[in-house]
């Protein structure tokens, strides 16, 4: 029964590990070790990409989209 539950978690393990890498290629410049701030850095890219497609228009028709990124590290500098 160990060794099933061992290579059930070993399974899981290389699972969450081609997703993070998968994310990793999506996702400029989130290279950290750390995955716990890499997630984070990926939920800020995520918001950032989310408000830049999201329509902004004001009341009077004229767009107000930002403009600039607001999160600048995540530009391509290529």
């Amino acid at each position: 029964m160990k060794r099933l539950l061992d290579l059930y978690q070993h399974l899981r393990r290389e699972r969450i590990a081609e997703r993070v890498r998968a994310l990793q290629e999506l996702v400029p410049s989130v290279y950290k070790t750390d995955r716990a701030v890499m997630l984070d850095e990926i939920v800020d890219y995520g918001k950032f990409l989310r408000l830049q497609v999201k329509p902004n228009v004001a009341g009077n028709g004229q767009d107000v989209s930002p403009t600039a990124s607001p999160a600048s590290d995540y530009e391509d500098n290529a």
